[in-house]
């Protein structure tokens, strides 16, 4: 019943991603020699996920056209691991915008 939610919100997330992505390239411009480590993985994850998003949406799309156990594995197993990398990218997007763990402890 929710398979065309859930279609939807795949390729919803793809395009934003690949949104985000380029805004957080334009934003922080090319690399720098002394980037801190927060800062890289940020970029890189984020740049993972931009085309990382598209593949999971393929992977839904898939499963809607040929519906299996295997179609159902994989789909299920890249969202998730897909809202892992997403949470993981917006903690350390907040790390950068907020001063480290601080943002964690309010005030």
């Amino acid at each position: 019943g929710f398979g065309q939610t859930v279609r939807f919100l795949a390729w919803t997330a793809a395009l934003g991603g690949l949104g985000a992505g380029l805004l957080g390239w334009a934003h922080a411009g090319p690399m720098a020699t002394g980037e801190s480590g927060i800062m890289a993985a940020h970029r890189w994850i984020g740049t993972a996920l931009t085309a990382g998003l598209f593949a999971v949406a393929v992977l839904v799309e898939l499963r809607s056209r040929r519906p299996g156990a295997l179609t159902d594995w994989l789909a299920g197993t890249a969202i998730l691991a897909g809202a892992a990398l997403v949470a993981v990218n917006g903690f350390l997007g907040g790390s950068l915008a907020h001063g480290g763990l601080r943002h964690l402890m309010g005030g």
